[in-house]
């Protein structure tokens, strides 16, 4: 994933988190680089995803 964003392109793929009732979920996820005024990679952003499965 770090590859990825580091060279100024949008990962996309599934994050596993853990639910409230400790049981696990994978979420469809994209992160992507913001840059300051001199194409500096200032932050990255992910938008909240899509829950794809349940276990």
């Amino acid at each position: 994933m770090w590859d990825t964003i580091k060279k100024d392109e949008i990962w996309t793929g599934l994050i596993t988190k853990v639910g409230n009732g400790r049981g696990l979920y994978a979420l469809d996820s994209n992160v992507q680089p913001l840059f300051d005024e001199q194409r500096n990679i200032a932050e990255f952003i992910a938008p909240a995803g899509n829950q794809r499965l349940n276990q």
